[in-house]
C-alpha cells in the first residue's frame, strides 16, 4: 500500500502577498488588489532597497498579484463545476 499526502491552496485561500525583509525580518502582507497598485520598493522597517522602480522583479510581482486577483474573482463568480488550486509542500513534511 502507498500513502501519499498532498497539500493544496485554492484561489479563495489566497488573500495577499506576504513579504519578509532579509535584513531586518519585518514581515507584511499586502492584499492582492493593493499589491497591484502599491510599489514595494523599500522595506518600511529598515529602508533597505528591495527592488528598483519598474524593475522586472517589481513588474512580475504586480502581474502575479493581478493574475491571482483576477482568477480569484472569476472563480468566485463562475458557474464552473470545478475548483482551481495550487499544490504546495505539506507543512508537516517540509524540513
Amino acid at each position: 500500500m502507498t500513502v501519499e499526502t498532498k497539500c493544496f491552496v485554492t484561489l479563495d485561500d489566497i488573500v495577499g502577498i506576504h513579504i519578509e525583509c532579509k535584513k531586518c525580518h519585518l514581515t507584511l502582507t499586502i492584499g492582492l488588489d493593493e499589491a497591484v497598485k502599491q510599489r514595494m520598493r523599500l522595506c518600511p522597517g529598515c529602508n533597505r532597497l528591495w527592488m528598483e522602480e519598474d524593475s522586472p522583479q517589481q513588474k512580475a510581482i504586480v502581474e502575479l498579484a493581478g493574475a491571482l486577483g483576477d482568477a480569484r474573482r472569476m472563480a468566485a463568480n463562475s458557474k464552473c463545476e470545478f475548483t482551481v488550486g495550487l499544490e504546495i509542500p505539506c507543512p508537516e513534511m517540509k524540513k
